[in-house]
């Protein structure tokens, strides 16, 4: 019972730890503070530096300070925003934190004479006036406090108004007036004084510019999910109505149930899919794509092949027909097709042995003269190849006439007329004769060279098979007769 309780605690403590939210702390909004460096004279021998540690800088960020460019902690300042300087000059001096690791740096510029535990802040005070009544009054500083002065709507983006008249006198002004001969007028202090204020300056408005571009992509990344779920309500429905385009005339085709091939074709179709559309939403949420590009890319490339699957379906197409791909791709390589020729149980017509005899001695004779007039073992003419196409009947009419021979002597019994059928080889009839089928695609292989070297060459090969298979025919025509003369 007591280690029911114990493991029953630790899975409700385990379930506590597990539910706690997860936080995304990069999507916060950050109010956009500075190091906020400040140097203040504690007694007149020390001087106090105090600075900020920004959540954006590292867990084990260390400092150094410096004090007009020389080094005065001995270590870097970990695990401290805060440290004292036995300084007791009274003339200005240029304190600067830098961070190690971040490699930012900040100054701040104490006075000459600074006071001993305060900072100086010059007040623009308003002059007096009367009031109606002829009663004097004057404006005095009272109490202080920390605010938003701009406005909850200029907290980060400061706006200045600035007509066009402003823009050309502030052009004119720095025409005629040369900043080198002002610069050259300063004394060293000022000159020093007024580099830190250009430095500062500029680091303060990159910080700024920085700050308004984290802010304005978190804008435009939920910008950019409304778009993408405003577009996702009709490209999922285009989605479904593709899927069943695809689908049900893929049924039509296949013609084929069970757990095999249309499972394996219905998860190959929904892979691409998955990675198109997952890909394109990864991207057009990212900006890296615009959002249309992105949600339709899915649909764009599932829709042709909807359209292709359905003509198919309507026509009868077969388009899954393993066998026609295979004979494509023998046809293609120039792959043999061999012959088999299996004796018969029942037979219910004799072969006609000696017309069948008459008729491959015939063929014989017409082989031997075909074979004496094409020389098929020459290269072929490349003009009558390419560009003066001429059918070849007579091959094609001794493969009929074979055809017909072995169709009737399928019908016996005698095992070596069996196995002599199937030494008879398929022949092509046209393969020896051009290159393509049509024409033009004859013409422009030739001129395309590499093509048409290739295809040459191909079909002197196919000449030359054609050449041996005419020869093996003979030989199985002598042992057929020769068989059929014992009998």
């Amino acid at each position: 019972m007591k280690c029911t309780s114990i493991f029953f605690s630790l899975l409700v403590i385990a379930t506590f730890v597990v539910a706690q939210p997860n936080y995304d702390f990069t999507k916060l909004k950050r109010e956009h503070l500075g190091r906020g460096v400040i140097a203040i004279r504690e007694n007149p021998s020390t001087v106090v530096v105090s600075w900020r540690y920004l959540s954006s800088d590292p867990m084990d960020e260390s400092f150094d300070i410096y004090r007009d460019g020389k080094k005065v902690n001995k270590h870097p300042l970990k695990n401290a925003t805060f440290f004292q300087d036995s300084y007791q000059g009274t003339e200005p001096a240029l304190y600067t934190v830098k961070a190690i690791k971040g490699k930012t740096e900040s100054n701040y510029q104490l006075p000459a004479d600074a006071p001993t535990g305060y900072l100086n802040i010059p007040l623009v005070r308003p002059e007096g006036g009367t009031t109606p009544s002829g009663q004097a009054y004057t404006y005095a500083p009272n109490d202080a406090s920390i605010g938003d002065v701009d406005g909850a709507n200029a907290r980060f983006y400061r706006t200045t108004q600035v007509n066009k008249a402003d823009s050309l006198k502030e052009i004119k002004k720095g025409q005629t007036e040369n900043f080198d001969t002002l610069y050259n007028k300063l004394s060293n202090d000022k000159k020093l004084r007024a580099l830190n204020d250009a430095q500062m300056t500029a680091q303060q408005e990159l910080t700024d510019l920085n700050f308004k571009a984290m802010v304005t992509s978190d804008a435009d990344y939920i910008i950019r999910q409304h778009k993408i779920e405003a577009i996702k309500k009709f490209t999922l429905a285009l989605s479904c109505l593709i899927f069943f385009f695809i689908g049900a005339p893929l049924g039509a085709i296949i013609r084929k149930g069970g757990l095999g091939f249309p499972v394996i074709i219905s998860v190959f179709v929904f892979i691409i899919f998955y990675i198109l559309d997952n890909t394109g939403y990864r991207m057009s949420r990212l900006g890296t794509w615009t959002i249309w590009f992105g949600q339709g890319l899915a649909p764009a490339v599932l829709a042709p092949i909807a359209i292709f699957v359905t003509y198919k379906a309507t026509n009868d197409s077969t388009v899954f027909n393993m066998e026609m791909y295979k004979m494509f791709f023998m046809k293609l390589l120039g792959l043999r097709i061999k012959r088999h020729v299996f004796g018969k149980e029942v037979i219910i017509e004799e072969p006609k042995y000696a017309e069948d005899a008459q008729r491959l001695e015939k063929l014989n004779s017409d082989i031997y003269i075909y074979n004496k007039v094409h020389e098929l073992k020459k290269l072929p003419n490349f003009i009558n190849v390419f560009f003066k196409y001429q059918p070849d009947n007579e091959i094609e009419r001794i493969s009929n006439e074979l055809e017909n021979v072995i169709e009737d002597l399928t019908n016996t019994k005698n095992k070596v007329i069996l196995h002599n059928l199937n030494l008879y080889p398929i022949l092509a009839t046209k393969a020896h004769t051009r290159p393509l089928e049509r024409q033009w695609l004859n013409i422009l292989a030739a001129i395309i060279v590499p093509v048409g070297i290739a295809l040459y060459l191909r079909m002197w090969r196919f000449r030359i098979r054609l050449y041996r298979d005419l020869n093996t025919i003979r030989q199985s025509n002598a042992n057929i007769i020769s068989q059929i003369k014992e009998m």
